[in-house]
Order: structure tokens, then C-alpha cells, then sequence
């Protein structure tokens, strides 16, 4: 849902992308300023490459068949119909229906007080044995991983400490990029700050990263293993996706949280249903939603607890024309809960859980950095997160992050899902604005002076036999002035020195030798300056203390 004051942040977007072209303002809550805008890599993508790229992951015991053997049992439909039955019902089902080696850690479930005989309550189907595990082992805290060819539940304390090192080949990705492969610390730097930023070194956490000669070397838990691999894939889609898809279609944001069997239960969500609830247990509510979506609705049982709600909890509400997701909202709003998508169904949790669970998705934003030769993605960057939940953003101590890939005219953020859904209204608006009416830019007029350090007194009293020297003509809206300096001192600056300086100390990026339009040029004893007039006023101050002094030669 958008926060209240989303709409007039979003108009503070909009102005602040109509001058990207000049400087990059941002401004936060409690501060603000002008910050200088960092160099990125031009765009760059070459269309027979990147029609075909992929990211390929290399894991231990690939070879294995009990390995193998168990990811294609992960991958197989699961039904579960439980009822206060013990764990090691569960477990036993899912060794005879899947033809799979399954141990309990029966050390790590001690040391977190759950036992085989402990209860279990599930009944779904149409999801992978992968999900089903996920959700019915992580409202106990517990995890189901793969290792030495058996499928060991575990604690998620254990699980979150066993490592396991991957390695994906991101040279394909690389070449579509026309980047070379063997520096990756651009993406390892991405991966870090969006994919689980405490789980690795530099945040105290244990996994790593390296890279080399195309490949990205990966150590670090299971869970967060399959995050890298949606993020990688992401932006190999994000790639493809910019050479295949036509118009509006190549800046569809890249979901890595879902999966096709999750964005297929976003599409109904989107979908409009009558909805009737008088008085009705929230368990009949999700008994609805799985009916008519034909989706599977399950609870955070633990969640709901919490916040003092259970599925008995009576909800009336009544929608006539509403996306589902919308009416979802409504209903679930004034209970503190919320709804989300994992693990191939529709979650019903609470809202302080639902806040906490931050998602990757890749954005292509070609389109909105100006000049491809040089993409400014810190103008973009400030828009969204001074507008868009500016207290979530890691600059103002929240979790979430966004990180450009600069080649791909992309933007990996990780973020909330209603915090997504922000962002994607925003960049809806974006273009919309920018489609309808072009971006009119203010070009201030720049002026040609020349500053004469001249080695001799005035021209007129040049020695005898010596022609008077010609600086310069005015020519259309340029302007011509000759600075005279004393005779010759060995203490002084010259006009090289003094052109360095200029463009270290005045506007420094608008210079051509940075990539502006700004012109200086030293001769012998003169400098050849355009710039606006304002810049030309900031050169005769840092001047002055060399003793130079302006004097305007009119024709």
C-alpha cells in the first residue's frame, strides 16, 4: 500500500531528474547538499552476445547420484496432508513417496527443544518438495539440507553456519557486457550489498567471494547460495530481456524472488474477484482464496501468534471490483498482518514479519540515465530512495540497498515487497512524464575570453621592431579580454599550472577533460577559456592573488 505522502515525494523525483544533466542534488531527511557524482561504466551491450547469456552454477558432489538424486526429488510436486501428526511422520512420508534418504540432526533439534515426536499441522499440494519443506520446517526453525547423498533437517542455527562453496560462470554475462571477465569486483561489491549484506566477511559474517577469469567462486550457506543464483540469473535476464524485448516490455523490472510458478500466483493476485466475508474465520477466508485463485494459502502460524491473531480470528469485508491483492490488504490491514509470496504459495504473515523479508529484483533503467557514454545512475539512485520509504535505505541506517550494474543499464535493489511496488509505481510515473513532454534542459550561455599573461607591458609600448601581439577576435556571443600581467617572474605560475588549477578548483566536472562542455586551453603565456559567465567570474577571484587583472578590449 503507498504511504500517504508518496505521491508529493514522487513529484521531488520527477523535478530532480529534469536537471540530471547539470549536478546531482540530494537531499535526505535531517540533511542535504550536493553530492559529486561518481564515474560509471558506459552501457554497454552487444545484442548477438547477450541474446544467449546465461550464468552457470557449479556445486560439490554435482557427479553424485544420491546428490542428484535428492535434487530431483526437491524438485518433484509434494502433498502434505498432516494433522497434529509428529515429525517423524513427516519425514517418513517424505522417504517412501520420494525414494530419498532422510535424517533427522537429532543433536541441533535437541539444542532448540523440538523432537520427532513434536506436532506437526500442513496440508498443501500442488508445490515443489523444495517449498513444502521450506515452509513446513521453518515454522519450527528447522531446515532441510542437502549433504553426503542424504537430506539432513537440521536447525537453522546449524544450517546458517555449514558452508558450501559454488562456482558460477558469469563470463557469458561478461562478454554480452563487452566487459572483461577478469575483474569481477564489480559484481562481487553488487552481490554484497543486496544479496544477505550480514552474511558476509566484511560484515562479520562467514561467507566470501572471489573471482577469477569468469567464474565467481562462492562460499556461504545453501539458503543464501539460491539467492546469488535468482540475483545472477536476474541479470542475465535483465540483459537479454534489453535485446529481445521491444518498446516498453525491455524495462519490465527482473523479479529474483520468484519464482515462474510464484509470478504466476502474482498474475491472479492481480486478478478481480468478488469477494463476501461476514463474520468469517480467517482459516475459511484463505479456504476462499484457494478456490477461486486455485493457489495454495497457507499461515505463519507463528507470526499470527504473535500478534494475537489465529485462524479462528472473524473478518468481514465485502469488494466488488478490486484486484485480489488490494482486497487482500484491506483484509488483512486492520489485523497488523500481511500477505506475501515464497515457496510457490500465497503466505498470510504479519506485517512486522512481512517488513523484515527484503527481495532482490534487477530494474533496467537505460532509459532514464541520459547520455548511454556516461549513465548517471546517482541522480536516478537519489530520486528513489529520498522518495520512495526514505528511512528503509542503508544511508539512513534501514536494510534495504540498491547498487548499480553499470554496463547493463541496471539497478539490483533489495528491498521490501511493498517498498517494490513503490518503486515500480515511480518509475511508471517516470516514464510516463517523460514520454508525454521531453525533458526541457536549461544550456546557460557560455562565453570565449582569452586571459593574456602577457610577458611585456601593454601592447603599445612593444620594443621597437616587435609587432603588436594578437589575442583573439569576438565572434558571435564571445567576448575577448586581455588580462595583462607584470614583467617576467620566475615565481609565478605558468599558464599550464594555472589551467590545472582552474579545473581542480572551479566546477570541476564540467570541464571536457571530465566529461563536461567547459574549453581551456594554455598557450605561451595565455590561458583560451568558454565557460558560462559565473565560471568566468570564480576564475578572476582565484586569480587575483597572483596579481592578475582583468581589462576588457572592445572593437
Amino acid at each position: 500500500m503507498l504511504r500517504e505522502s508518496f505521491l508529493g515525494r514522487c513529484v521531488v523525483a520527477i523535478v530532480s531528474m529534469a536537471v540530471a544533466g547539470l549536478s546531482v542534488f540530494v537531499w535526505a531527511q535531517g540533511h542535504g547538499g550536493v553530492v559529486p557524482r561518481q564515474r560509471h561504466r558506459p552501457i554497454s551491450i552487444e545484442p548477438a552476445l547477450a541474446e544467449n547469456a546465461q550464468v552457470r552454477a557449479y556445486r560439490p558432489a554435482a557427479d553424485d547420484p544420491a546428490a542428484a538424486a535428492i535434487e530431483r526429488a526437491l524438485a518433484e510436486a509434494a502433498d502434505f496432508d498432516f494433522v497434529e501428526q509428529p515429525l517423524s511422520r513427516v519425514l517418513e512420508h517424505v522417504r517412501t513417496a520420494h525414494k530419498i534418504t532422510v535424517l533427522p540432526d537429532r543433536k541441533a533439534l535437541e539444542d532448540v527443544a523440538i523432537n520427532l515426536d513434536t506436532p506437526t499441522t500442513c496440508k498443501l499440494k500442488g508445490v515443489s518438495l523444495r517449498s513444502a519443506l521450506r515452509h513446513v520446517l521453518g515454522q519450527l526453525e528447522l531446515r532441510a539440507v542437502s549433504r553426503d547423498g542424504v537430506l539432513l533437517v537440521t536447525s537453522a542455527t546449524v544450517a546458517d553456519i555449514q558452508l558450501e562453496t559454488r562456482v558460477y560462470d558469469v563470463s557469458e554475462l561478461y562478454a554480452a557486457l563487452r566487459q572483461p571477465a577478469d575483474d569481477l569486483d564489480d559484481l562481487i561489491k553488487l552481490l554484497a550489498s543486496t544479496v544477505q549484506p550480514r552474511a558476509w566477511e566484511d560484515a562479520g559474517g562467514p561467507g566470501s567471494m572471489a573471482g577469477l577469469r569468469g567464474r565467481l567462486i562462492v562460499s556461504t550457506t545453501a539458503n543464501v547460495h539460491d539467492e546469488i543464483a535468482r540475483t545472477l540469473q536476474g541479470l542475465a535476464a535483465a540483459v537479454r530481456q534489453q535485446v529481445t524485448a521491444k518498446g516498453a516490455e525491455r524495462y519490465v523490472p527482473i523479479r529474483c524472488d520468484l519464482s515462474a510458478a510464484e509470478t504466476a500466483i502474482r498474475k491472479k493476485l492481480d486478478g478481480k474477484h468478488e469477494l463476501v466475508f461476514n463474520e468469517t474465520p480467517l482459516a475459511d477466508v484463505a479456504k476462499t482464496l484457494r478456490e477461486k485463485l486455485g493457489v495454495e494459502v497457507q499461515f505463519d502460524l507463528k507470526a499470527l501468534e504473535d500478534v494475537g491473531v489465529s485462524q479462528d480470528t472473524p473478518v468481514t469485508f465485502k469488494s466488488e471490483g478490486l484486484p485480489v491483492r488490494t482486497a487482500l490488504d484491506h483484509v488483512l490491514g486492520p489485523l497488523e498482518l500481511a500477505w506475501a509470496i515464497e515457496n510457490e504459495l500465497l503466505l498470510i504473515t504479519s506485517k512486522t514479519v512481512a517488513d523484515t523479508k527484503l527481495v532482490a529484483r534487477v530494474y533496467p533503467v537505460a532509459d532514464l540515465l541520459g547520455d548511454v557514454s556516461e549513465p548517471d545512475y546517482d541522480t536516478l539512485i537519489g530520486a528513489h530512495t529520498t522518495s520512495v520509504s526514505p528511512e528503509s535505505w542503508s544511508d539512513a541506517g534501514g536494510p534495504a540497498h540498491v547498487r548499480p550494474f553499470a554496463a547493463s543499464g541496471c539497478l539490483v535493489i533489495s528491498q521490501m515487497p511493498a517498498v517494490h511496488q513503490e518503486m515500480e509505481t515511480l518509475l511508471a510515473m517516470l516514464r510516463k512524464s517523460l514520454a508525454e513532454q521531453p525533458v526541457a534542459v536549461y544550456a546557460p550561455r557560455r562565453v570565449l575570453r582569452i586571459y593574456l599573461l602577457a610577458t611585456t607591458t601593454a601592447p603599445e609600448t612593444q620594443p621597437p621592431g616587435r609587432p603588436p601581439q594578437r589575442v583573439g577576435t569576438t565572434g558571435g556571443a564571445g567576448q575577448v579580454v586581455v588580462v595583462p600581467a607584470a614583467a617576467p617572474d620566475p615565481q609565478r605560475p605558468t599558464a599550464a599550472e594555472l589551467a590545472s588549477l582552474i579545473q581542480e578548483r572551479i566546477a570541476p566536472d564540467s570541464w571536457q577533460a571530465y566529461g563536461g562542455r567547459g574549453y581551456i586551453r594554455d598557450l605561451t603565456g595565455a590561458l583560451v577559456i568558454e565557460h558560462t559567465a559565473e565560471v568566468h567570474a570564480e576564475i578572476q577571484k582565484l586569480l587575483a592573488p597572483f596579481g592578475v587583472k582583468m581589462e576588457e578590449v572592445r572593437q
